[in-house]
């Protein structure tokens, strides 16, 4: 009897951290200072960091090239709020400006160099290998990696200006992982957050 006990018990456990596992992959969120700071999926969130540098941190895939499927994450990353209100659930990509077709910020071989700041284009993150990547890899739990995308400065009107300089105040952000690939936003692919520099 008590070896059923024990079966029982060790069943529910496995299931509730298959469970707890599945939740972690929709997880985004704000890492600065040794904290994070989750981002939810309902509505606008705002979020006080300090005038320095911080990680948007989320899981994804990696891009596979047999199937020739990045796994994207997108970031968009508009100069006012009244930008914001195109994302929602529902929304086909082809509907966002800055999401459409074509609208992906360029970079470099080895990622974005700064967070840009503007109405027309997206940061279309994703991670092939090291030498081939936008994002850096932080974590793993089976397939799913946890990504980060470190936030040192921002681009604004052709302008980069570090963090630390206490220049920027507000930054609002779009965060999308199209998770099935329908290039529709649905319920858990969105995060919408407006943080306020201190």
């Amino acid at each position: 009897m008590k070896s059923h006990i024990l079966l029982f018990f060790a069943i529910i456990f496995l299931v509730a951290t298959n469970k707890a596992k599945a939740q972690d992959v929709n997880q985004v969120s704000i890492f600065q200072d040794g904290i994070e700071h989750a981002i939810e999926t309902e509505g606008l969130q705002q979020l006080p960091l300090a005038k320095k540098s911080f990680s948007i941190r989320f899981y994804g895939k990696k891009y596979n090239p047999v199937t020739q499927n990045f796994y994207p994450t997108q970031i968009a990353a508009p100069t006012d709020l009244d930008q914001l209100r195109y994302f929602k659930v529902g929304t086909k990509f082809s509907e966002i400006e800055c999401l459409s077709s074509g609208t992906g910020i360029a970079t470099y071989s080895d990622g974005y160099k700064s967070l840009h700041v503007q109405n027309y284009g997206h940061h279309y993150l994703f991670y092939e290998n090291e030498s081939s990547k936008r994002i850096n890899i932080i974590d793993q739990e089976g397939e799913w990696f946890k990504f980060e995308f470190r936030i040192h400065s921002i681009e604004r009107n052709d302008r980069k200006i570090i963090l630390t300089s206490g220049e920027v105040n507000e930054i609002y952000l779009a965060i999308l992982t199209d998770r099935n690939q329908n290039e529709v936003i649905d319920d858990q692919e969105l995060r919408v957050v407006l943080l306020t520099l201190e």
